[in-house]
């Protein structure tokens, strides 16, 4: 049988498919360095091409340990299946739009989000009276955030914070490169 392929050389002007489910439901609520991951990935699987999350780190300027933490992110999400093989991890794309519109392929119904904890009104409130403002939402996300996947306690949240303002850095994107 006769075999066709591209030149792998011309990778570039190659088209990777993005469902606009995928844009509409999913990209909107991610974070940049998720969204990368995501998009690298379906990249790869197009491509047909086998990437490390080392390589994909590379590639994106990114730590390892960021990589995997987007493709858990993604799996929480149910766009992607995960599987661990020793080091390499195997990871298998779900259509955006099925898992949207499959019942059996949706996530489970989850409990209706309570608001922040007391704690964290109270470093909201902390972090607002130093800011002189009120934080948005993205800020109080992006903390919460902290707390959740790095770990922060409130003090080193505030902490970081405070060092941020007393070095006139006010902007959320700097606040998070600190964290990282």
């Amino acid at each position: 049988m006769d075999r066709f392929e591209f030149n792998p050389q011309m990778e570039d002007i190659r088209t990777t498919v993005v469902e606009n489910a995928f844009i509409t439901h999913y990209m909107p609520k991610a974070r940049g360095e998720y969204v990368k991951v995501y998009l690298y990935g379906l990249k790869c699987a197009a491509l047909g091409q086998a990437y490390s999350a080392s390589d994909i780190a590379k590639a994106l300027d990114m730590t390892e340990s960021d990589v995997r933490k987007a493709w858990k992110y993604w799996e929480d999400e149910h766009l992607v299946r995960t599987d661990q093989d020793g080091e390499d991890m195997n990871v298998e794309f779900m259509s955006a739009a099925a898992v949207l519109l499959i019942p059996e392929m949706a996530p489970p119904v989850k409990e209706k989000k309570r608001g922040p904890s007391r704690k964290n009104q109270e470093m909201f409130r902390e972090l607002e009276g130093k800011l002189g403002r009120l934080l948005s939402h993205r800020e109080q996300e992006t903390i919460l955030h902290w707390t959740k996947d790095y770990g922060f306690t409130t003090q080193t949240v505030i902490l970081m914070v405070d060092d941020c303002i007393d070095r006139d850095k006010r902007s959320l994107n700097y606040w998070d490169t600190m964290a990282d």
